[in-house]
């Protein structure tokens, strides 16, 4: 039967890392056996205390918890680990036992022709852990956990899960939220070879080589992207890579000028018989200033041809907090009353699809928190979003798949589990892929 190790790293009883690494575990449809690492006693070895542990480990009397744990590493095939930041030594003492103590008893043998192989079955590990504000030690953290697999074990996936933020100032009170949030993320991973269960989605836009040329300039070039029925996908790219652009050709608002697309299955210029189904922001939302908010929403209410437009209305304006202002004129709104505003405008009706350019843009941050709860919900049931956003931090915490678009070409799409399974975040990846780095 396969085998899971459950490696239980939670010192000091941290039980929001426990709650999180309980719901990996969850995911595993074998036999589950737990190490228990709790008692406090695993600190950094230095270089003389190693020297006498390689020497004391063929003894009958030997005993080592992180000794021990390296053993089993052999017999399981997958791993989950779950080490509070602020216990964020654990990594670093893992790494350093396996380095100088385990390794060639434990995890290598050598064929006739000096060949090394390893000896672990190990195929995923999962690594789970809380975090509060030094961001910089949970990188640390992570990296020590994929030496450790990667290089002593020949595994090639290591996932990431990190509640990041608790228990510090800016977020007090938003603990539980971003527990939630974290759990949602976990909810879509799968043990399976099959990173995500619903890759056969239909998609909803579909591009395939979709240019856009302004004079010799292409604005997009030959980008083929793909929208899956229920996701939410973050296009990601610098300003003027071609973001906005890409909208606008999916909504046919501008000609293509090469490529095709299609949208609920319409092809390029029949996207407009679809319209009705989408909602969406381009850049700044524009309205009749001379209007109310109340006027503008009905008039667009009116051109899609919703049964109840007050209900409608009534109901996206509760959902952007922006009630009390229904009836006042557009011309004395602030920029962020004019961008929920827009938003507002984009999920009138409940639309299927919502094509959102810099949603948040002017937001504040309360509000933007709010903004996403609500996106989370409305995806939840089943609208599927496409969203571009320069805060990296929120696009991490909203969308299931990512678009990175550079110079016009889109580089790569990616889901966040194949992320998590590189163990980097979306700030990393996007950086280094401007940078012409490794993921480009």
């Amino acid at each position: 039967m396969s085998k899971l190790l459950f490696v239980n790293a939670c010192i000091r009883d941290e039980s929001r890392t426990k709650l999180l690494a309980d719901a990996v575990v969850k995911k595993w449809n074998g036999e589950v056996e737990e190490v228990d690492l709790t008692s406090g006693n695993i600190k950094p070895l230095d270089k003389e205390t190693l020297k006498v542990r390689i020497a004391k480990q063929d003894a009958k009397d030997f005993s080592d918890p992180v000794f021990d744990l390296a053993k089993q590493f052999k017999e399981a095939e997958a791993v989950v680990i779950a080490a509070p930041f602020w216990d964020y030594s654990f990594p670093a003492v893992l790494k350093a036992y396996i380095e100088n103590v385990c390794v060639h008893d434990l995890t290598f043998e050598y064929n006739e022709k000096g060949d090394c192989k390893s000896l672990s079955k190990v195929k995923k590990v999962v690594y789970v852990t809380t975090v509060g504000g030094d961001k910089q030690e949970l990188v640390y953290g992570i990296d020590y956990i994929k030496t450790v697999f990667r290089e002593f074990f020949g595994v090639k996936k290591t996932f990431a899960f990190k509640a990041e933020g608790l228990d510090t100032v800016e977020n007090a009170g938003r603990e539980q939220e971003i527990l939630d949030e974290t759990l949602k993320r976990i909810d879509n991973f799968s043990f399976e070879d099959k990173i995500m269960a619903d890759d056969n989605r239909p998609d909803v836009i579909r591009t395939e080589n979709l240019t856009k040329m302004y004079g010799n300039y292409a604005a997009n070039n030959n980008v083929s992207c793909h929208v899956k029925e229920g996701s939410i996908y973050g296009l990601i790219g610098r300003n003027g890579a071609g973001k906005s652009t890409l909208m606008r050709l999916i909504l046919g608002m501008s000609p293509v000028d090469q490529g095709t697309m299609e949208v609920f299955g319409a092809k390029n210029e029949d996207v407009a018989k679809v319209r009705k189904d989408i909602g969406f922001i381009i850049e700044n939302p524009t309205f009749y200033e001379y209007m109310s908010a109340y006027q503008n929403l009905k008039y667009r209410a009116e051109l899609i041809g919703l049964e109840n437009p007050d209900a409608a209305i009534k109901e996206a304006m509760e959902k952007v907090g922006m009630t009390d202002r229904m009836n006042s004129k557009v011309k004395g709104f602030s920029l962020g009353q004019r961008q929920l505003l827009g938003i507002a405008n984009a999920i009138l009706g409940n639309p299927k699809l919502l094509i959102l350019d810099e949603p948040t843009n002017g937001l504040d941050p309360i509000k933007i928190v709010e903004i996403r709860k609500m996106l989370l919900d409305m995806n939840a049931n089943g609208t599927t979003i496409m969203i571009s956003s320069h805060i990296l931090g929120e696009m991490d915490k909203l969308c299931s798949c990512y678009g990175f678009i550079l110079d016009g070409k889109l580089i790569r799409e990616v889901t966040e589990a194949e992320m998590q399974a590189e163990a980097i975040d979306v700030e990393e990846f996007f950086v280094d892929m401007a940078k012409g780095g490794q993921n480009e």
